[in-house]
Protein backbone atom coordinates (compact mmCIF):
# COMPACT_ATOMS: atom_id res chain seq x y z
CA UNK A 1 0.00 0.00 0.00
CA UNK A 2 1.15 3.65 -0.67
CA UNK A 3 0.85 6.06 2.32
CA UNK A 4 1.61 9.55 2.45
CA UNK A 5 3.45 11.26 5.33
CA UNK A 6 2.39 15.02 6.12
CA UNK A 7 4.29 17.59 7.85
CA UNK A 8 6.47 19.08 5.97
CA UNK A 9 6.13 22.82 4.63
CA UNK A 10 7.65 21.83 1.47
CA UNK A 11 8.02 19.02 -0.60
CA UNK A 12 9.99 16.05 0.48
CA UNK A 13 13.66 15.55 -1.68
CA UNK A 14 15.16 12.56 0.26
CA UNK A 15 14.27 9.46 2.42
CA UNK A 16 16.23 7.11 4.24
CA UNK A 17 14.78 3.99 6.20
CA UNK A 18 16.19 2.23 9.18
CA UNK A 19 14.65 -0.64 9.58
CA UNK A 20 16.39 -2.27 12.48
CA UNK A 21 14.66 1.05 14.92
CA UNK A 22 11.79 1.54 12.60
CA UNK A 23 12.42 5.05 11.49
CA UNK A 24 12.31 6.60 8.52
CA UNK A 25 14.14 9.69 7.99
CA UNK A 26 12.51 12.68 4.95
CA UNK A 27 15.07 15.29 4.21
CA UNK A 28 12.34 18.61 2.19
CA UNK A 29 12.44 21.50 0.56
CA UNK A 30 11.90 23.52 4.25
CA UNK A 31 15.33 22.59 5.45
CA UNK A 32 13.63 20.24 8.31
CA UNK A 33 14.41 16.43 8.39
CA UNK A 34 11.60 14.55 9.84
CA UNK A 35 11.88 11.38 12.03
CA UNK A 36 9.35 8.98 11.32
CA UNK A 37 7.52 5.85 12.90
CA UNK A 38 7.24 3.33 10.49
CA UNK A 39 4.68 1.08 12.33
CA UNK A 40 2.34 4.12 12.25
CA UNK A 41 3.92 6.58 10.14
CA UNK A 42 3.48 9.01 13.08
CA UNK A 43 6.30 12.28 12.93
CA UNK A 44 8.21 11.30 16.11
CA UNK A 45 10.68 14.61 16.24
CA UNK A 46 11.55 17.42 13.42
CA UNK A 47 15.28 17.96 13.17
CA UNK A 48 15.98 21.68 12.25
CA UNK A 49 19.54 23.73 11.59
CA UNK A 50 19.63 23.92 8.06
CA UNK A 51 19.28 27.34 6.21
CA UNK A 52 18.20 25.66 3.33
CA UNK A 53 16.25 22.45 1.71
CA UNK A 54 17.68 19.17 2.87
CA UNK A 55 18.99 17.52 -0.83
CA UNK A 56 20.18 14.20 0.41
CA UNK A 57 20.57 12.00 3.89
CA UNK A 58 22.58 8.76 4.61
CA UNK A 59 22.42 6.58 8.25
CA UNK A 60 25.53 5.11 9.73
CA UNK A 61 23.22 1.97 11.25
CA UNK A 62 26.70 1.07 13.49
CA UNK A 63 27.59 4.48 15.40
CA UNK A 64 23.81 5.89 14.83
CA UNK A 65 24.42 8.67 13.17
CA UNK A 66 22.28 10.64 10.16
CA UNK A 67 24.35 12.93 7.82
CA UNK A 68 22.26 15.61 5.87
CA UNK A 69 23.43 17.26 2.48
CA UNK A 70 21.50 20.57 1.94
CA UNK A 71 21.15 23.59 -0.52
CA UNK A 72 22.83 25.22 2.18
CA UNK A 73 26.26 24.22 1.04
CA UNK A 74 26.76 22.22 4.12
CA UNK A 75 26.66 18.56 5.45
CA UNK A 76 24.78 17.96 9.08
CA UNK A 77 26.03 15.14 11.53
CA UNK A 78 23.30 14.33 14.11
CA UNK A 79 24.39 11.72 16.64
CA UNK A 80 21.76 9.53 17.90
CA UNK A 81 21.00 9.99 21.90
CA UNK A 82 18.38 8.22 24.21
CA UNK A 83 17.09 11.40 26.21
CA UNK A 84 15.16 9.51 29.02
CA UNK A 85 14.37 6.70 26.43
CA UNK A 86 13.33 9.06 23.81
CA UNK A 87 15.47 9.17 21.23
CA UNK A 88 16.98 13.02 20.17
CA UNK A 89 19.46 13.34 17.42
CA UNK A 90 21.01 16.85 18.04
CA UNK A 91 23.15 18.02 15.42
CA UNK A 92 27.04 16.87 16.50
CA UNK A 93 29.32 18.80 13.69
CA UNK A 94 28.48 20.92 10.65
CA UNK A 95 31.00 20.55 7.82
CA UNK A 96 31.50 23.24 5.48
CA UNK A 97 33.69 23.91 2.42
CA UNK A 98 31.33 22.85 -0.43
CA UNK A 99 31.21 25.61 -3.27
CA UNK A 100 27.60 24.27 -3.82
CA UNK A 101 24.36 22.11 -3.17
CA UNK A 102 25.37 18.73 -1.73
CA UNK A 103 23.29 16.83 -3.63
CA UNK A 104 24.14 13.47 -2.19
CA UNK A 105 25.98 12.06 0.94
CA UNK A 106 27.24 8.33 1.44
CA UNK A 107 28.59 7.48 4.71
CA UNK A 108 30.98 3.50 4.62
CA UNK A 109 30.09 2.37 8.02
CA UNK A 110 33.20 0.17 7.69
CA UNK A 111 36.04 3.08 6.91
CA UNK A 112 33.99 5.15 8.92
CA UNK A 113 34.43 7.73 5.54
CA UNK A 114 32.06 10.64 4.28
CA UNK A 115 31.70 10.66 1.09
CA UNK A 116 29.82 13.66 -0.81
Amino acid sequence: AIRELHGHAAIVLCLVLDVDHNSLFSGSADGRIKVWHTQNLLCLLTLEGHSHGVESLSLDLAQRILYSGSFDRSIKQWQMHLDHGRAVYPCEHTYVGHTDTVHCVLVDSFSKRLFS
